[in-house]
């Protein structure tokens, strides 16, 4: 049995570097206000921003990806996996300034983490391909 292989998408290495940078520019701004007004309302609110904002976005794009396997989708973010067999997905929607959407064979929807222009495309050609045949 020929099997395809499987297809991740992650968010961009570039985008991940950029939420780095911010998470480095907000752990900097809050770093030189504390040294030089302490703990103050300021302070706390820039480091909570850093944790929440900068940490939490990093770990965030970084744990997010969809897996096209054989049979099924897969989608992982960090708070939650969900695994969808081929055979409930009935079609795949990207529409422009939204992210792709797929809908499951019960008429719900689906929304799928924004993970590039390809995302789309590549679900609605795994949807189309004929599954191997022993």
């Amino acid at each position: 049995m020929v099997t395809s292989p499987r297809r991740t998408f992650r968010s961009a290495p570039s985008f991940l570097a950029y939420l780095a940078v911010q998470a480095a520019f907000l752990a900097g701004a809050t770093t030189v206000l504390w040294r030089t007004a302490g703990w103050d309302w300021l302070t706390m609110v820039l480091a909570g921003a850093t944790l929440v904002i900068g940490v939490g976005g990093l770990l965030e794009a970084w744990r997010t990806q969809v897996v096209l396997s054989d049979d099924a989708l897969q989608i992982t973010t960090l708070w939650a996996s969900r695994r969808i067999p081929r055979a409930e997905i009935r079609l795949v929607r990207a529409e422009r300034g939204s992210p792709p959407a797929i809908q499951l064979a019960d008429g719900t929807w689906v929304r799928l983490p924004s993970l590039g222009k390809q995302l789309a495309h590549a679900v609605r050609g795994w949807l189309e391909a004929s599954p191997s045949v022993p």
